[in-house]
């Protein structure tokens, strides 16, 4: 577990809100990219990759950024992201 710290950094609570209306839970860490976040929910969910996120400000969070990129994902609290399907 050491190792995924050292590599991917904090691990953060993300609140996704499905296409369906329902919601799910995700322990991510803020070195993942948007598309490791996509295949994670497409292997839980069945969610199609080309899935778009959003925040919940309409703020798309593009696919080779990191989580730590994204500015309104923090370490700490739980973070809202809405899921597209396009």
């Amino acid at each position: 577990m050491k190792h995924e710290v050292d590599e991917f950094g904090t691990q953060v609570q993300l609140l996704i809100n499905l296409p369906d209306g329902t919601e799910t839970e995700v322990a991510a860490r803020m070195g993942y990219t948007v598309q490791h976040l996509k295949v994670l929910l497409h292997k839980e969910q069945g969610l199609p990759l080309s899935m778009g996120l959003e925040s919940t400000d309409g703020r798309p969070l593009l696919d080779p950024l990191s989580l730590s990129d994204c500015m309104n994902i923090r370490p700490g609290a739980t973070n809202v992201l809405i899921v597209k399907v396009v």
